[in-house]
């Protein structure tokens, strides 16, 4: 280049002849273009940016696809690739070298969601970065540490214990006792990179003066006096300190110190990034880890007979739902409680150890399956792992979301023993990153822990800016974007070279889980918002307390033998209804069968058949839930073929069976009494079942069993299929992302049940007339016994009709709940369109549904392939001729005649579309065509979408339900499944009635509603959350449908609780709070918190049940009275409150 411009130096200093001059202008111009060819044969040359690779659908990111969970997603910005088989790193040495051991085997890149390839064969992220960073690291990486005397009130708190630290929370004090020896510490504060704050939390809640209530005014009291004896807390906010803690109770112990939480590094074990006290990009995980003494031997040819192994007590919902599906599995131990057999035996004779997630997402499993040479599966959703910014966790781990534990033996069998043994060789080399030595070793734990905080060092610039702009002291203000970070402070970086800032500066993770600029931005303003303003509005999102205490519990309580082999026949059963009357149906034939000890037929599912067009790859009821999970969930409970003997499927096929079309009130008495003679008489009965059930809701108290089994099958048995379950949770992950709660509406506007309680007067226009035209058919068919013009005012006065969309707008605003909050529309059809939804929007611009979660391609390759259908079906009506206008004007009606109709206009195709373009034409609705049967199928697939998504939001308010058409509708399934799994989840349960009073008193002023009558509405929906909204539900809802709310009988209280007052109903059912108490190997880590600061101390769990009785405590020296002291805390962190 500088060769050329000295060329065109000299050519214009140059007196050319006018003539030829105008030929030097193609000079540069062809000097760029040479210039920009060599440029790019350079690249070519020397980089894999032009090479295309084909990513290997065997690879173990396609093997974790089916976890879509949050527990991290990790991606390569910038790596080489080799074109070799894939290459088995040795161990490090400390200048970075190590021998490489080709595979047979080439497990070839992929692309991540960036675009770049992504090689999950590597354990290091860019192992050469991470080798030159670690010798910087090591070099220069100083800390001080605030000193305090041996003769300190509080030295045992605040210096190093003088022993080998052991128990399940060695990690803080190994941490601490190592850090104090090391090369690291600098006695000079100017030199200092980091302060240390040295508390121990794990030994301030076992002192005496502190406990568990008082460590939050310790850390305040420490932290000012920091702030006051020394200038260099004040200089920064405390962006440039941390602190270390491994045990749970560190995450409530910075409540009364919020510089401490939102400024500091906060280095815990309790990683869970959805926990609003953890910041991933602040934060780092401390491994927890429960050092081993033996070293085992020969890991690779040890003889691992189990598939899966994982023991531990049952504390947390997951670990319940790995109990109810895997228990009694013969490849997958799962077991609860004392281990019979060495917990090392079991650990070195299992393929996979799974980490379930407890009380925390955090337990000492990981830590345990690496050192004995399992690989680890990793249940536990939002745990921000450890070392995740260096090492490749795809790598040496499989990464399980929760919603796919029935998933789990598909998803572990689908990897090869090529690719096992590719793991476990991983295995192998990460495990010396979690082993603790008193004498550090090169890349041990603690090394590992330093070089995370070295890499948060480089957030310096942000964390002064956060608190500069989260100070308490000074007015909250908008962080230009241009200003969240910029290297060097003073510049103004562009919105990409801020994301390759990140990128340069190894801060990957902000950047790789929101890979458009737009969203990366989004997230920052979100979370300097959170750390600012921590949550807004938090109480409208914690938990009901007064239904903490709730658990479920649908297991059977007396003897409950297994089903007979010689069953007295089968139960062949043919299902008409949507989504709602699928779910509950389902539930009652399995509780039919139970009764009558017959076998069942996989249900036909009329709106999935092949009739409606769907996928070739799907039967009826294949396309909606999982076949073999249904099958093998209830295996203690009934007998369940997939079709019938072939000696009796032409008698099917010839009607020759007897047939019933029960009803949805149909009692036990009546299938006794009538169907069972027939059923063992012809061996085979049919079931027709229109009206969503088939079996009475209530059931004689001695049929409870009964009652507990149709949970089991409505609540764990039918789990979708894998596909829907995975886009379903990455649904949830994408709403999650925005880093803030959100919430579940269902606006229940459907046009039968619209019809039914006559409510067509809400809506104008031909949508009235629809609503109409299908009550009249009700009329007919005798399910409606009224007029058919009705004052649809006195019904919504009185409850019958739904809430309209923009009526709940106006209920969540009155709650507090701010404009920017997102809302999640449920519901695969909403009655009027986007038209009714208008003022909703408007109130809550964030209003998102599936449409907007996923891409088009997602929602049809959910759908599978399908036959096409013709592009365009709209034809439009033949032209009339001249002749039959005039007939038809002479036939108009009596005279005096109006005037003749204006010219004919085109008929646009709009206008005929959809399920209402018949009401201009003709009279009678006409048949479904190809497209509306497919639309009727493929709601079946939106509905478990929004199922999905529904029953994860932090919040769910239903817009229609207890209708009492004794029709299941979506919200109250969705409703009694919350209860059942979450009872304290935030779930409304309004009084349509009431609230039609409350917008009666405020119509003239309903967008500016007066104080008193905003105080209304909470105290309404306030209490429609706790005690008074489920005796309503239990009164409503129960009747109708069984499992919208399956309370008593499928729910225990924990013991430490406060035993609500019992009521019963006028029947003498119990209405509230009959449910028994928990077994006690439930309740271990369930006792309800009596003060948000004692929660940890409450639910401490033994983990010598799970670890086994082999394991020995070395005991503390007796050197001096502090360590006497130290003992007692030492030894109890063997009880584990998050296992």
């Amino acid at each position: 280049m500088a060769y050329s411009s000295l060329v065109l130096y000299y050519l214009s200093q140059r007196r050319v002849p006018g003539r030829s001059f105008r030929h030097f202008f193609f000079v540069p111009t062809s000097l760029a273009l040479v210039t920009s060819l060599l440029i790019l044969f350079y690249i070519s040359t020397t980089s894999n940016l032009f090479t295309h690779h084909h990513p290997n659908p065997k690879t173990p990111l396609q093997i974790n696809s089916s976890s879509s969970s949050a527990t991290f997603s990790f991606t390569i910005l910038r790596h080489k690739t080799s074109s070799t088989p894939f290459a088995i790193e040795a161990p490090l040495t400390e200048d970075g070298g190590g021998q490489r051991i080709e595979s047979q085997r080439s497990l070839g890149p992929q692309l991540g969601s960036d675009g770049n390839h992504v090689n999950n064969n590597k354990v290091f992220h860019d192992r050469h970065i991470f080798v030159e960073d670690y010798k910087e690291m090591k070099r220069s990486f100083k800390i001080y540490v605030y000193p305090h005397k041996q003769d300190h009130s509080f030295a045992n708190a605040l210096l190093p214990v003088d022993s080998e630290p052991g128990g399940n929370y060695a990690s803080e004090s190994f941490f601490k006792k190592v850090l104090m020896k090391s090369r690291f510490i600098t006695n000079d504060p100017t030199k200092a990179d980091l302060f240390f704050l040295p508390f121990s939390i794990a030994r301030l809640r076992h002192d005496p003066r502190v406990g568990v209530g008082g460590i939050q005014d310790f850390i305040r009291e420490y932290i000012f006096n920091v702030s006051q004896k020394y200038q260099y807390w004040n200089r920064t906010g405390g962006a440039d300190h941390f602190y270390v803690a491994c045990h749970s109770i560190g995450r409530s112990a910075m409540e009364k110190a919020s510089e401490v939480k939102f400024n500091a590094i906060q280095v815990v074990c309790s990683s869970s990034y959805f926990l609003p006290g953890y910041i991933p990009h602040k934060d780092a995980c401390l491994p927890q880890i429960w050092p081993r003494k033996e070293e085992p031997h020969d890991l690779l040819s040890s003889n691992r007979t189990k598939l899966a192994f994982f023991a531990g007590g049952i504390n947390s919902p997951v670990r319940e739902k790995l109990l109810q599906v895997w228990r009694n599995d013969s490849e997958i131990f799962a077991h609860f409680g004392r281990l019979t057999t060495p917990y090392v035996d079991e650990l070195l004779g299992s393929k996979f150890c799974l980490h379930v997630k407890g009380f925390e997402v955090n337990t000492a499993r990981i830590a345990d399956s690496l050192y004995y040479g399992c690989v680890p599966v990793i249940i536990a959703n939002y745990y921000d792992l450890p070392f995740a910014d260096i090492l490749n966790w795809k790598s040496f781990s499989v990464i399980v979301a929760t919603l796919d534990i029935p998933l789990l033996k598909k998803i572990l069998k689908g990897i090869s023993s090529e690719e096992y043994t590719w793991l476990q060789s991983n295995v192998l080399k990460v495990r010396k990153h979690f082993q603790w030595h008193l004498s550090p070793i090169d890349y041990d734990a603690f090394y590992m822990v330093m070089k995370v905080k070295a890499n948060k060092t480089k957030l310096k610039i942000f964390k002064r800016v956060q608190s500069e702009y989260t100070s308490p002291q000074k007015k909250r203000e908008k962080i230009p974007q241009h200003k969240y970070f910029t290297f060097p402070p003073d510049s103004r970086t562009s919105p990409d070279q801020l994301i390759r800032n990140w990128h340069l500066f190894g801060i990957k993770e902000g950047y790789e889980r929101f890979p458009s600029t737009k969203e990366f931005y989004l997230k920052l303003d979100l979370e300097c918002d959170v750390i600012g303003e921590s949550i807004p509005n938090k109480k409208l999102w914690e938990p009901v307390k007064p239904l903490q205490s709730l658990q479920p519990y649908a297991n059977p309580r007396s003897n409950y033998p297994v089903p007979n082999e010689q069953s007295n026949g089968f139960i062949y059963a043919k299902i008409f209804g949507g989504f709602s009357k699928i779910r509950s149906t389902i539930c009652d034939l399995v509780t039919i069968s139970r009764l009558l000890n017959a076998t069942l037929v996989i249900p036909d599912i009329q709106e999935s058949t092949r009739s409606k067009g769907i996928s070739h790859r799907f039967k009826s009821f294949t396309y909606l839930y999982d076949e073999e999970q249904f099958i093998a969930s209830l295996k203690n409970d009934i007998i369940i073929v997939k079709s019938l003997p072939d000696n009796l499927k032409a008698a099917r096929k010839r009607n020759e069976y007897p047939s019933f079309r029960p009803k949805n009130s149909a009692s036990p008495k009546f299938y006794i009494k009538e169907v069972l003679p027939k059923l063992k008489k012809a061996k085979v009965i049919g079931l027709v079942i229109a009206d969503g059930g088939c079996l009475q809701s209530i059931l004689p108290p001695g049929m409870a069993e009964l009652q507990r089994l149709r949970c089991r099958v409505g609540f764990h048995a039918l789990q979708f299929r894998p596909e829907i379950q995975i886009l379903g949770h990455r649904m949830v992950e994408r709403l999650r992302a925005w880093g803030q709660p959100f919430l579940a509406f269902h606006p229940g506007l459907l046009r039968e049940t619209l019809a039914y309680h006559g409510c067509a007067e809400l809506f104008q226009d031909v949508h009235t007339e629809l609503i109409q035209y299908r009550r009249a058919q009700m009329i007919k068919r005798g399910i409606v016994h009224e007029e058919l013009s009705i004052d649809s005012h006195l019904r919504r006065e009185n409850g019958s009709c739904p809430l309209m969309p923009e009526e709940v707008g106006i209920l969540l605003r009155a709650m507090g709940y701010p404009p920017k909050t997102i809302v999640y529309l449920a519901g695969s059809e909403t009655f009027g369109g986007q038209r009714v939804l208008v003022p909703l929007r408007a109130m809550f611009p964030n209003l998102v549904d599936r449409t907007s979660l996923c891409s088009n391609k997602e929602l049809l390759d959910i759908l599978g392939p399908e036959t096409p259908l013709p592009l365009n079906p709209f034809q439009p009506p033949p032209a009339k001729s001249e002749a039959q206008l005039k007939e038809e004007w002479k036939k108009a009606g009596p005279r005096p005649r109006p005037l003749p109709p204006p010219p004919g206009r085109p008929i646009y195709q709009h206008e005929k579309e959809g399920w209402y373009g018949w009401i201009t034409e003709t009279a009678t609705e006409p048949d479904l065509s190809a497209v509306d049967l497919r639309m009727q199928a493929h709601r079946l697939i939106w509905d478990a979408l929004d199922y999905i998504v529904s029953m994860e939001a932090d919040t769910f308010f239903p817009g229609f339900n207890n209708d009492g058409s004794g029709w299941p509708d979506f919200s109250s399934l969705v409703m009694g499944h919350r209860l059942y799994e979450t009872a304290s989840s935030r779930t409304y349960r309004p009084d349509r009635k009431v609230v039609a009073e409350l917008f009666n008193m405020t119509r003239d002023n309903v967008y500016h509603p007066k104080h008193n009558w905003t105080l209304s509405v909470q105290e309404h929906l306030k209490k429609s959350l706790g005690e008074e909204g489920l005796i309503r539900q239990s009164l409503l809802s129960k009747p109708g449908v069984f499992i919208s709310h399956p309370l008593p009988e499928c729910s225990c209280r924990i013991s430490s609780a406060e035993v609500p007052v019992h009521v019963k109903g006028n029947d003498g059912r119990s209405v509230h709070g009959g449910e028994e108490e928990c077994p006690k190997w439930m309740q271990h880590g369930q006792e309800v918190p009596l003060e948000s600061a004692g929660e940890e101390d409450k639910v401490e769990d033994n983990e010598l049940s799970e670890y086994g009785s082999t394991l020995v405590e070395q005991p503390e020296s007796n050197d001096s009275d502090r360590t006497n002291t130290s003992l007692v805390f030492d030894q109890d962190d063997e009880m584990d409150p998050n296992d």
